[in-house]
């Protein structure tokens, strides 16, 4: 569950396998509700 599968829907020409992936993606972020803290990647 990743974006890379949107893009490799996209390199492969398949907009439904790419949008399938990325509402699998969201989901899985909206689940986990874990934003991403600037704080921990930022040095």
């Amino acid at each position: 569950m990743s974006v890379s599968g949107y893009i490799e829907g996209l390199l492969w020409g398949d907009i439904n396998y790419a949008k399938k992936n990325v509402t699998r993606w969201l989901f899985y972020v909206r689940q986990n509700e874990r934003p991403l803290d600037m704080d921990e990647t930022t040095p």
